[in-house]
């Protein structure tokens, strides 16, 4: 079983990890095909592929050409370090309560200790498992 210090160890590294994500961005990128017209009229010609970036802000959708190769790896890194970002904060989340958990079976424990209680109830097991 962790100690405290061991998870509060490994919640200080996730910390550091998450301070070297300098940028992050969420969306997805998707190539784009449009359609070529001819006097005003849609051809069988399609044109492109054209990258876009589409993000979901305040309920909507939203979209952003990206009009470089440079861009469209910019904007793929970001959305990796985002990923990467999440995935370190649900660790640290998770080891967070962890911590609290402990802290508190310690502090119940010496609390019962000074009292001289122990408890027999199923439920209180329960709790702590």
């Amino acid at each position: 079983m962790d100690t405290v210090k061991q998870l509060q160890k490994q919640r200080s590294l996730l910390v550091q990890q998450m301070l070297g994500i300098t940028c992050t961005r969420k969306g997805t990128i998707n190539k784009q095909y449009v359609r070529a017209r001819k006097d005003g009229k849609p051809t069988e010609r399609l044109l492109g592929p054209y990258w876009v970036l589409t993000a979901k802000k305040k309920g909507k959708t939203v979209s952003l050409r990206l009009t470089t190769e440079q861009a469209v790896a910019h904007a793929r890194e970001e959305i990796v370090n985002q990923k990467r970002l999440s995935d370190l904060f649900a660790q640290f989340e998770e080891l967070t309560q962890r911590v609290g958990t402990l802290l508190w079976e310690k502090s119940a424990s010496e609390e019962a200790l000074k009292k001289g209680l122990k408890s027999k109830s199923k439920k209180t097991k329960k709790l702590h498992e």
